[in-house]
């Protein structure tokens, strides 16, 4: 499970950093870097084997539809929950579900009401969709929300 969660982190850093450089200035990026974990999975060893990649690979048919966060701080319950969770149920099970990004955002995030301004921190947000897991796309109200519960 930690080469996983490693896999999955390095995906995320992939799928933010793609995503922090192509949001204008003008709206919340939602992403709260942690240096010292980051840096900490970085150095940390893969398998033997594990080192090489093919030259080409999609998830093009694996992933869900896009969809946009904009004006919402919430790129990490999209890349976690939405993206990387949807695609690891769609590679395992060979069935498409989606997860929602809010279920996971609204459960982590540390402001008050219905804002959803504030960023995560992926390294947190792996942690809660390993212990908790997430709820589907079709059975939550997929909007920022104040309670703090699926």
């Amino acid at each position: 499970m930690k080469n996983i969660k490693t896999a999955l982190c390095i995906l995320f850093t992939l799928i933010l950093s793609n995503n922090l450089i192509s949001q204008d200035s003008s709206s919340f990026t939602g992403y709260i870097p942690d240096t010292i974990t980051y840096k900490r999975l970085a150095k940390t060893k893969l398998a033997p084997g594990r080192y090489t990649f093919p030259s080409q690979f999609s998830l093009k048919n694996y992933a869900p539809t896009p969809k946009n966060q904009y004006p919402n701080g919430t790129c990490v319950g999209y890349a976690a929950a939405y993206c990387a969770m949807s695609i690891a149920h769609k590679l395992e099970y060979n069935e498409t579900v989606t997860y929602s990004p809010y279920s996971l955002y609204n459960r982590l995030k540390d402001e008050p009401f219905n804002e959803c301004k504030d960023g995560l921190n992926i390294y947190t947000a792996l942690n809660k969709l390993e212990s908790d897991g997430c709820e589907r796309w079709v059975n939550y109200d997929n909007r920022c929300k104040g309670d703090y519960t699926y």
